[in-house]
């Protein structure tokens, strides 16, 4: 089956994983607003 991630912006896809994630490894995980680095790091 083929996905289309390409239609996330970066925030979405940021939230899209990490919900994933936490369903996946029945955790949290704490996400942040944008920074001045604008997302590298």
């Amino acid at each position: 089956m083929s996905y289309k991630f390409d239609i996330f912006d970066d925030r979405e896809f940021e939230g899209f994983i990490r919900d994933i994630l936490q369903k996946e490894l029945k955790t949290t995980f704490q996400s942040f607003k944008a920074g001045r680095d604008k997302g590298i790091d």
